[in-house]
């Protein structure tokens, strides 16, 4: 019986991190913490005044490359943000 006490304590312990992580976690993966990276893109892409590759607006904005270019395609989608030509980007004024 007190080994099964123990498993459940641990369980419920190992439950409770994840849970805690997972909280953490929420805004950055969230469709507001989404929203605001997205106005960080648009506002950089703005800057720049000309279409620019993910990798240029991760520099000025201090992100990963990849995840600008997954923040990227919600703009894409919504008709924010359109490619001029191949792997460049430029906002719309939408």
């Amino acid at each position: 019986m007190a080994h099964l006490q123990k498993a459940k304590n641990i369980l419920v312990y190992f439950i409770l991190r994840l849970i805690r992580v997972h909280v953490l976690l929420q805004p950055a993966c969230s469709g507001s913490g989404g929203n605001k990276m997205e106005k960080k893109v648009l506002n950089a892409m703005k800057k720049a005044g000309k279409p620019v590759r993910p990798g240029e607006v991760a520099k000025m904005i201090g992100e990963e490359s990849k995840e600008v270019s997954k923040i990227i395609s919600s703009p894409k989608k919504q008709g924010k943000a359109m490619s001029p030509k191949r792997c460049y980007y430029a906002p719309t004024g939408k």
